[in-house]
């Protein structure tokens, strides 16, 4: 654990997105991975500039070319996989948790032929149909020592983690709701524990006026008494009481 540690706090030190992909390919290759396809192709809260299959693509470059070729997207075992499932996958269970057609089975003997082996699938869990993961391989088909699923995992949410900070959309400010000064008025008096009439008298208006000016504060702020009012426009900092 102490390596993925070191992981962590390296990844806090990056400065851009290009030398988190760095960091990550070197570690993932220290870990006996020197394959690694990462993919965001939606996310409610990364811009589209940042989506996009194979952000990081170390595939051999002849299985590319072929992929792409083939359109192969379409048919892949593996991507399909990613977006049925939370959870992380060899490649080596595909035929056992998915009903693979014959040319699915085809293109999974392929990807060996190419240099493909020891597959690992890892999607990212999100909301809004989040749809996202990398998958990782080794060139050498009985590479030795490496490390569980569940390690690999924690690699690969810490720097998705940090790639999501890097791009993501900062939220929208929440928009509060507007009171009118005289709304605002009523409202610091009702904080006060003033009546209608004494709120009336210092504003020169009428009860009923008080009464309406109330009644469009609770559709305002979505509640339906004074008390949730007060507690609502305080949290908003509306009010000042």
């Amino acid at each position: 654990m102490p390596a993925f540690f070191n992981f962590i706090d390296a990844t806090r030190r990056v400065k851009s997105i290009q030398a988190l992909f760095e960091l990550f390919k070197e570690t993932m290759r220290a870990l006996g991975f020197d394959h690694i396809n990462f993919s965001v192709i939606s996310a409610y809260d990364i811009s589209k500039p940042h989506l996009g299959f194979g952000l990081i693509n170390t595939y051999p470059a002849a299985w590319q070319a072929y992929y792409e070729a083939q359109n192969c997207r379409r048919i892949d075992p593996v991507a399909r996989c990613a977006t049925s499932t939370f959870r992380p996958f060899h490649w080596s269970e595909l035929e056992r948790i998915m009903s693979l057609t014959a040319r699915q089975r085809r293109f999974l003997k392929d990807a060996q032929a190419a240099g493909l082996h020891n597959g690992v699938g890892i999607p990212f869990k999100g909301p809004a149909c989040q749809v996202a993961g990398i998958a990782l391989a080794t060139s050498e088909p009985a590479a030795q020592g490496l490390p569980p699923l569940d390690l690999l995992v924690a690699y690969c949410n810490q720097f998705f983690e940090v790639f999501r900070a890097f791009v993501a959309n900062p939220p929208a400010p929440p928009k509060a709701p507007i009171l009118s000064d005289r709304e605002r008025h009523v409202l610091e008096a009702v904080a006060k524990s003033m009546t209608d009439a004494e709120i009336a008298e210092m504003l020169g208006v009428k009860s009923s006026t008080v009464d309406s000016h109330l009644r469009h504060i609770f559709e305002k702020l979505k509640v339906k008494n004074r008390t949730a009012a007060v507690v609502t426009a305080f949290k908003l900092g509306l009010i000042d009481v």
